[in-house]
């Protein structure tokens, strides 16, 4: 009788023994899935974007702001001074004072030679209180130029005639860049205008595309 309580004891614990491990290895199991759902759900949720200047990042506000030459480019993207004839305004001294940024590109509409000055304002305030003294309230047509992009780019618009020349100023209220027009005449004025593209929609983003594989 103590032989067959002893062989049953023995048998217990080899069978919890057995069962320990099996247990365990399920633990492993079920812990390595659970790994791999919360990092396919890191991936998907973590997908990111491509910001203007084609820099990767997790979300929009992450991008950094827009400048420099390229960010001009973005905005506007008539402005390309590798086919114009552009000058780099800083790099003569004018406007050096008052733009971080600016360029000014020289065209022929017809006969008539015209100007289209891009920049960046440094304060877009003080800019707006500038054109106001120059030409007073914005006004005429609120939107100048061909958007690139859905709806229009939000912008004031200034009209008027400066030391013989006509001019036009649109500048972004969204983004603190600009754009001047300047000719002899009205008609190459709006002609030139026409010639302007801005692009429109969330500037900051390239795309919505996966920042990573």
């Amino acid at each position: 009788m103590r032989g067959r309580i002893h062989d049953e004891r023995g048998a217990l614990r080899r069978r919890t023994l057995v069962v320990v491990p099996l247990l365990l290895g399920g633990v492993a199991v079920a812990g390595a899935y659970g790994a791999r759902m919360m990092l396919s759900e890191d991936r998907s949720t973590g997908a990111g974007v491509v910001c203007w200047n084609g820099v990767a990042e997790r979300t929009a506000a992450d991008c950094s702001p827009l400048a420099g030459r390229a960010g001009l480019a973005w905005v506007f993207p008539s402005f390309d001074p590798d086919r114009l004839d552009c000058t780099d305004d800083l790099a003569t001294g004018d406007g050096a004072n008052l733009r971080p940024t600016s360029w000014t590109c020289n065209a022929q509409v017809g006969d008539n030679a015209v100007r289209i000055t891009y920049y960046r304002m440094s304060d877009p305030q003080q800019a707006a209180a500038y054109q106001e003294r120059r030409f007073g309230e914005p006004g005429g047509r609120t939107a100048v130029g061909s958007p690139v992009g859905p709806g229009e780019a939000p912008q004031q618009v200034w009209r008027g005639r400066v030391r013989g020349e006509f001019l036009v100023v649109a500048a972004r209220t969204d983004v603190p860049f600009a754009v001047e027009v300047a000719a002899e005449l009205p008609r190459a004025r709006d002609r030139a205008v026409g010639t302007v593209r801005m692009r429109t929609g969330e500037l900051r983003l390239r795309s919505t595309e996966a920042a990573g594989g």
